[in-house]
Parts: C-alpha cells; sequence; structure tokens
C-alpha cells in the first residue's frame, strides 16, 4: 500500500460530500472542529444543491472528487457524510490515473466504495472512521474523537480490539497477518457482479449495518458466499449491525449473523468497534494487519500505516 503523511498544524483537509447533503449547521460545525485541531479545512462553495439524492449532480461531486484527490497541496480527504452517492462515481473515476502522493481518504459508511475502490486499484490506505458529522454530533464519545486526532497526527501508530470468536474456526486461530477491507455490508454487496467488485482473498473482511433486518443480513450473506468473493478470505469481523427490528418490535439480525458464523468454513468474529453506534473507532484500510490468539483472548492489531 503506498503511504500517507500524517498531519500537522496548519495543513489542509479537502472535505467533500461525495454521498447525501448536510445541514448548514453540521458543516459549521465540522469545519470548526478541524480548525480547532489546527487545520485548514477546504471546502467548496459548489458542494451542495437542491438534489433529492445527493449533495449535489453526478458531476459536480465527481469534479469535487477529482479536485480532491489530485490536489497537490493536501495530505487528508474527509467526507462530510455518508447516505447514498459515492458508488454513482466509480465510472469516472476509473479513468483516472493515481495521483504520484497518496492521500488518506477518512469516512464510512456510503464511502466504502471509494475505499474498496481507492484501495484496490490505487493502493492507498483509507480511513474507516467518524465522518466529521459523525465526530461532531454528539453520538461519539470525546476519547474516541480524540483517539481519531491523534492517529491523523501520527501519534498513535496502532489500534487495538479485543474480539470473540464466533465460530469453531475462529477458536482455532492463533494468528492470522492480513490486511484489512470492507466496510458497509449493504455497498459491499451492491459491488457484486460489476467490475468493482472487490477481491477478498488474503484479507479480513470487516462488516457493518444499520437498519436492515434480519432476513435481509442473511440475504446478503447467501449472495456474498455464492458469488465465491468470500474465497481465500481470512477472517471476517463483525462490527455494529444496528435497528433493524421487525414491525413487531422483534429482531432476528443476531440470529442471521449466528446462523453464517455456523455454517461457514471462515472465521467469524464480533466486537469490532466500528458502525453506526457509539463506537465507530478508526480501522485502517490496507494495512497489514494482525489477529493473535493468548490465553484464551483474541485481539486485533492495525497499523495507521504499514512499515518499511
Amino acid at each position: 500500500m503506498k503511504a500517507w503523511q500524517p498531519l500537522k498544524a496548519g495543513d489542509i483537509v479537502d472535505v467533500i460530500s461525495p454521498g447525501s447533503s448536510s445541514l448548514p449547521e453540521d458543516v459549521q460545525l465540522s469545519l470548526e472542529l478541524l480548525e480547532s485541531w489546527g487545520l485548514k479545512p477546504r471546502l467548496p462553495k459548489e458542494t451542495f444543491s437542491a438534489h433529492p439524492f445527493h449533495s449535489n449532480d453526478d458531476d459536480i461531486r465527481f469534479a469535487l472528487l477529482k479536485k480532491a484527490l489530485t490536489a497537490k497541496d493536501s495530505k487528508v480527504i474527509w467526507c462530510l457524510r455518508g447516505g447514498y452517492g459515492a458508488n454513482r462515481l466509480l465510472p469516472e473515476l476509473a479513468k483516472l490515473k493515481a495521483p504520484a502522493h497518496a492521500k488518506l481518504l477518512v469516512g464510512y459508511s456510503d464511502i466504502t466504495s471509494l475505499h474498496l475502490y481507492l484501495g484496490q486499484k490505487w493502493k492507498w490506505t483509507c480511513l474507516h472512521g467518524g465522518l466529521l458529522e459523525t465526530l461532531v454530533g454528539g453520538r461519539l464519545s470525546p476519547e474516541q474523537i480524540e483517539e481519531t486526532r491523534r492517529v491523523l497526527f501520527g501519534e498513535q501508530l496502532e489500534v487495538k480490539f479485543d474480539l470473540e470468536p464466533l465460530n469453531t474456526p475462529a477458536k482455532k486461530i492463533k494468528k492470522i497477518q492480513a490486511p484489512l477491507i470492507g466496510g458497509n455490508m449493504v455497498v459491499l454487496s451492491s459491488t457484486l457482479g460489476t467490475k468493482f467488485q472487490p477481491k477478498l482473498q488474503d484479507h479480513l473482511l470487516i462488516l457493518e449495518e444499520v437498519g436492515e433486518r434480519g432476513y435481509r443480513i442473511d440475504r446478503m450473506f447467501t449472495q456474498l458466499e455464492q458469488s465465491g468473493v468470500l474465497k481465500g478470505c481470512q477472517g471476517i469481523l463483525l462490527g455494529d449491525f444496528l435497528y433493524g427490528d421487525e414491525k413487531d418490535g422483534t429482531n432476528f439480525v443476531k440470529f442471521a449473523l449466528e446462523r453464517f458464523a455456523l455454517t461457514t468454513k471462515i472465521p467469524v468474529f464480533q466486537g469490532l468497534q466500528a458502525g453506526h453506534g457509539s463506537w465507530n473507532r478508526p480501522v485502517f484500510l490496507g494495512t497489514k494487519s494482525t489477529l493473535s490468539h493468548k490465553n484464551g483472548e483474541w485481539t486485533l492489531s492495525v497499523p495507521t500505516r504499514n512499515k518499511k
């Protein structure tokens, strides 16, 4: 993977909105947060329009994404919000040549489309972590926000997670070293059968989801299995799967997750503190991470950058 450079005071951060739109007050708070860290956020004035689905038309959103990706004076591109729309930019993105200097794209949810493409095609490290709106929206603790700042400024070189095995193959694991890939389950599933379908072999796959009922989670797992895309995957790490209640208030998401874990030969773990809930710690995609078992505990160690 190509190395990104940590931030320092005075650096420019390109702020983009490749999916859905944002409220003006959330945008202002987001810019103020970056400024409080000594950074210079750059948000083009043409970012937002009255589009019913997205922050703007496809051509405008792509032009702003391209500008951020190719700008020579910034190190980090930070997404304001997820929502829907980043996948519509992939055909035009595929026409671009990767810049010589790698950047770090920060976001999650809908941004998974861009993470998958930049990670596999451009060999960039990406950060599955808080969207700017998430950081200022009161959902995440000050400690999590501070951890995000530390990793971006190079003050913290590793993020560790305690995981729990969900099936027998996971319990047999002693040590796995592999890069992480993935993110939002619906977004990942939407790539299947397209030219943007990722290669998951020799990777640890992370998955999270929100607002999807149990049978829909089950259907996506079935699709992933039957497509063959999971062949060679070293393990699956589950983050949050939230708000999947049925109309009567029952919830079968846990059943769907456990059903998949018990029927697959791939090691499956739960407990990754990532997703749409109150925990969304920074997870670096593309860096060679270590999942190890010692004294009945499974730990995932994710470096912020690959060692030279």
